[in-house]
């Protein structure tokens, strides 16, 4: 945004330290912004205090949304304030590396078919971009939204090495660390952080589809899976959630709802809710201290 919005003659609001929700909508109102870039857990927070004191949005049109999947709940949020989610994809040493823009046809679909295209899906590759997707043996993998894989990227924004490195270290296609499909329309969805994604029994099991199966239920306002170890499967998946205020939810009914989206045998073995998620520096939920605090040894 930096680099497309004075190409394309748009105004750029930046919010500085000013960061806390109340800082960030009074910039919106007061910029007449239309377009909002943020990662989920602080449109969570923005949407949480334009509730509380009954206002809105009225010039946003479309919320830029990326670092995880957006959680079902959070489109529900969107479409109540009258905003259009658009998910992308990017890392600090790729930045901008899909677009919001839809793939060819998606207008001439039905409305649940666009909405899953929005909800499962980063987008497509931006302008000199390209990706690819390799199997554990290195073996390039075939884009036809099946094939699920390590994903690779290069071009003109993409970095190929990092300070201090010489440029004999420089890497054609580096590694994202992401797991991820590509479909035959240049679309990619992120399946799990190649460190984040849970192995039990030999089998995956995606911490990302087990997330967004939690923050489905009304009651759940954010929801990170994490792995314990497990003396028998390896691994198994820890839920920690956090719920809407004045909301409520017992481990079992939110089981019972999960069980409706995601395979039996993935369901957490427990179900922890805290009263508020640890955050990294850009707003993202910290894993790593939930693991610190959470996995413990068998």
């Amino acid at each position: 945004m930096p680099f497309t919005a004075p190409m394309n003659g748009h105004k750029l609001v930046l919010p500085g330290r000013a960061f806390d929700p109340a800082s960030v909508i009074e910039l919106i109102r007061g910029e007449g912004v239309t377009i909002v870039g943020a990662v989920p857990t602080v449109w969570t927070d923005i949407i949480a205090l334009l509730r509380a004191k009954g206002l809105t949005l009225p010039s946003v049109r479309v919320a830029m949304v990326a670092g995880t999947r957006v959680p079902a709940s959070l489109f529900a949020d969107f479409e109540e304030f009258g905003i259009e989610p658009c998910q992308t994809w990017g890392m600090t040493e790729a930045p901008g590396a899909t677009r919001g823009s839809p793939p060819p046809g998606s207008d001439q679909t039905d409305p649940e078919n666009r909405r899953r295209l929005r909800q499962q899906r980063q987008r497509r590759a931006a302008f000199s971009v390209q990706f690819h997707i390799v199997d554990e043996d290195s073996k390039t993998l075939p884009h036809d939204g099946v094939a699920r894989g390590t994903m690779f990227v290069r071009g003109a924004s993409v970095a190929g090495r990092y300070l201090g490195q010489n440029e004999s270290e420089t890497v054609d296609w580096p590694d994202t660390g992401d797991i991820a499909r590509i479909f035959p329309d240049g679309t990619i969805e992120i399946a799990d952080r190649a460190k984040d994604v849970i192995k039990s029994g030999g089998e995956w099991i995606s911490t990302l589809q087990l997330e967004s199966a939690a923050t489905s239920h009304e009651a759940v306002a954010q929801a990170a899976a994490i792995s314990i170890p497990h003396p028998r499967w390896q691994e198994r998946p820890l839920l920690l959630c956090t719920l809407k205020p004045g909301a409520t939810v017992t481990a079992a009914v939110l089981l019972a709802h999960m069980a409706s989206s995601v395979a039996k045998w993935w369901l957490p073995d427990e179900i922890i809710f805290i009263e508020a998620m640890p955050l990294t520096s850009t707003g993202k939920i910290s894993k790593v201290d939930l693991r610190k605090i959470y996995s413990k040894p068998f």
